[in-house]
């Protein structure tokens, strides 16, 4: 195989997952807008750069691939995945391959009132979803809603405005105090996440892991526990074949009453991969593989390792 040389984008905290790619690439480069992301030093060399809104942005990043000699780029911040999808053919015109679904997807997996209709026009499972207030009251007087709801931004990310509302005047408070929320049924079932890898090559589903979510923390998975279940994997499989993303992506799910729930995609690396690779996915190999023309064998069925991951705090030191 080729030498291949990896640029991670805004990598942040992400020092377990750019310590994954650096076991099988050549090169790991990464950048960030700050020079006290932590992860920028597990890098074999790393770059400060302009914040993303900036208009200089975009170009050192062209920069950056042509003087690292850049065979592909990960962007793993969600306000990031827009710009270099649609980004792509100036990235490929310099040989880079951009690591990333295409724009189609992203803006279906950002906007989560269109990707819920996208799940319910392909008779797939979610949780009953409201845009509106008025729709919502118009459903709750004809008994076709209840309380409690849950509360989420319609094109946030993470925990932020997000909550569990069980009276109409605090909703309407919700609705008066914050702008774009939508209203989502309540679950008080088990939550799920998984981490999906669909080869960049023939587009299909080649490794599932399942975590069941035993503790979260600011919209993010603390505590975990693999688990395997056949029929949400043929739930999962049946999602990829209609969404058709690339690469990894990072998918939440409920369970109630025996029946799973597809409540959002994340069409990138998920702050919880480091248990599934822990557990046997290795998603930087099948990139790997990929990126040097070589479709991935199905690994569907592999025997993974059952495991729980905790997450805890550490620290780094770097020379002022």
């Amino acid at each position: 195989m080729s030498k291949v040389n990896l640029l991670v984008l805004s990598c942040g905290t992400r020092n377990l997952l750019v310590r994954y790619f650096r076991n099988c690439f050549e090169c790991v480069v990464g950048t960030d807008c700050s020079h006290l992301a932590p992860a920028l030093y597990e890098c074999d060399a790393h770059y400060i750069v302009p914040e993303m809104n900036d208009r200089r942005y975009l170009q050192s990043i062209i920069d950056i691939c042509e003087s690292e000699n850049i065979t592909a780029i990960l962007p793993l911040q969600e306000d990031e995945l827009k710009l270099i999808s649609e980004s792509r053919c100036i990235f490929e015109n310099i040989g880079v391959k951009v690591l990333v679904s295409n724009i189609s997807v992203i803006n279906l997996c950002r906007d989560k009132i269109a990707f819920y209709d996208f799940l319910c026009n392909n008779n797939m499972p979610t949780l009953k979803t409201w845009s509106n207030l008025d729709d919502f009251y118009r459903d709750l007087t004809c008994n076709n809603a209840k309380f409690p709801v849950f509360v989420k931004p319609r094109f946030g990310m993470g925990s932020k405005n997000t909550g569990i509302v069980k009276t109409l005047e605090d909703l309407q408070c919700r609705y008066k105090n914050t702008s774009g929320l939508l209203i989502q049924e309540y679950c008080d079932g088990e939550e799920y996440g998984a981490d999906v890898y669909c080869d960049m090559i023939s587009g299909e589903v080649i490794d599932i892991s399942i975590k069941k979510k035993i503790r979260m923390r600011a919209g993010e998975t603390d505590k975990a526990l693999s688990i395997k279940d056949s029929m949400c994997d043929a739930l999962i499989i049946k999602l990829v074949n209609e969404l058709k993303p690339i690469g990894e992506i990072d998918i939440d799910i409920f369970k109630k009453e025996g029946q799973y729930y597809i409540s959002e995609v994340n069409p990138r690396f998920g702050g919880g991969f480091p248990h599934s690779y822990l557990s046997g996915m290795n998603v930087p190999m099948y990139i790997y593989s990929n990126l040097n023309g070589v479709t991935c064998d199905n690994h569907i069925n592999d025997e993974k390792k059952q495991i729980y991951t905790m997450k805890y705090s550490s620290i780094m030191l770097v020379d002022k």
